[in-house]
């Protein structure tokens, strides 16, 4: 069971509470922007940058793909860093409880055209984020050096700060408030999509790809390297566009691309040399994500280098970079952490002095295969068919639906291994 996983600081693992009320919520959040993309039919690619298709993506983002990433790092920071997280219960119940309203409260602002509720939106998440990157932050100094897991935690978090500063001043322009003139949108997007969310896969898939798919490690070179593209691309993006400097950021922008390439090449071919060829929904679900990510950036290439081809390059690459790296990224990694977490916290309890002879149920005992598998195949269904909305809009409607009984699926899947979990202690006590 603790094969490959040398040097973690398990001893040091939060309470369960933490991190998991994260991960048991996010799928959730997920199905209600599929539910919203279906609503929104057609017009959620013909009008993607109108007030209901961009609520749809930040109930997505900041429900599910930063409400996982901030559970997940609760856990990582201590147990693979050697870190402390101050008041890390205080700043999970705060964090998890504003990023399960604010996406709400801020996609009625924008699908309904309120900018009352769009304020009160953005400012419910700009203190989960701003509470949470700060906790984070004084977890990251706190780490062992040189670690380059840690060093992009530290990287990705200084990147969702970033972020939230740059969709503060957006929310504020688009709730009709005094802020000076500025793409803050585009720097919102590219410093949320490619510095917090590409630095942070990143620096996760280093620890748990090897340790979860039995591959070789990732080589310094494939660590360091790709990271370190990836944010000086956007920072070079971030002033050339600030400067008006097109061709400049454009090419700033290919450095970042070209990073995450490499990341997504390096994955498969570890995956290929893995020492256990039995496959699982773990290794699947990330061959998918860097499948999707490479698909990404191949659309977005195609949007930026043609800009008459239509808007279903943009959509099918932003799609396939949230929902199929992001997603399918983070869908693999729930089928291995949560187990985990509930294994690691019955071990405590049922094995508290040596010689304690209680069972602790497997991690496939909590989530089978079987079950994992089917969610992945509606999951892939559902990324295939959002992307393939971008050239046929009509699937828009489909491809939502879809997308919500995957992630509802997700979901139930989740908390029927707690429930396992919970009874496998009550039958031991």
């Amino acid at each position: 069971m603790l094969a490959g996983m040398a040097g973690l600081a398990l001893d040091r693992a939060p309470p369960l509470g933490v991190p998991l009320r994260f991960l048991l919520t996010a799928p959730f959040l997920a199905a209600g922007a599929g539910l919203a993309v279906a609503a929104l039919g057609p017009a959620a690619v013909t009008a993607r940058l109108a007030g209901p298709a961009v609520a749809a993506a930040h109930l997505y983002t900041l429900g599910f793909v930063t409400m996982v990433m901030c559970g997940a790092l609760l856990q990582l920071l201590p147990v693979v860093g050697g870190g402390t997280v101050p008041a890390q219960r205080t700043v999970a119940a705060v964090v998890h409880a504003l990023l399960a309203v604010s996406p709400l409260v801020l996609g009625a602002g924008l699908a309904l055209g309120t900018p009352a509720a769009t304020a009160a939106g953005a400012a419910l998440a700009a203190a989960a984020l701003a509470v949470f990157c700060a906790a984070g932050l004084a977890g990251v100094r706190t780490c062992a050096r040189g670690q380059d897991t840690v060093r992009a935690i530290g990287l990705a978090l200084v990147a969702l700060a970033l972020a939230l500063a740059f969709g503060l001043l957006a929310a504020l322009a688009r709730a009709r408030w005094a802020v000076p003139a500025a793409p803050w949108g585009t720097f919102h997007q590219g410093w949320m999509l490619l510095g917090w969310v590409g630095a942070l896969v990143m620096g996760v898939a280093w620890q748990v790809v090897p340790m979860f798919q039995m591959t070789p490690p990732y080589p310094p070179a494939a660590r360091r390297v790709p990271l370190a593209a990836l944010l000086a691309g956007l920072v070079g993006w971030s002033v050339a566009r600030a400067a008006g400097s097109a061709p400049v950021a454009a090419a700033a922008l290919g450095v970042a691309a070209l990073a995450l390439a490499a990341f997504a090449l390096a994955t498969l071919a570890l995956q290929a040399r893995r020492r256990r060829r039995l496959r699982d929904a773990t290794l699947d679900a990330w061959r998918l994500a860097m499948l999707a990510l490479l698909a990404a950036l191949g659309c977005g290439l195609v949007a930026a280098v043609r800009p008459g081809a239509g808007p279903g390059w943009a959509w099918a690459a932003g799609t396939l970079y949230l929902a199929g790296f992001a997603g399918s990224a983070i869908t693999g990694m729930l089928y291995k952490i949560v187990p985990f977490l509930l294994w690691l916290h019955m071990h405590r309890r049922l094995h508290p002095r040596p010689g304690a002879t209680a069972r602790v149920p497997h991690l496939r005992e909590l989530l089978p295969e079987a079950r994992a598998r089917r969610q992945l195949r509606l999951h892939a269904l559902a990324v295939a068919l959002l992307a393939l909305a971008g050239a046929w809009p009509a699937l828009a409607r489909p491809a939502g639906l879809v997308a919500a009984v995957a992630w509802t699926l997700l979901g139930v899947e989740l908390a029927r291994a707690a429930l396992a979990a919970r009874r496998a202690l009550a039958a031991a006590a």
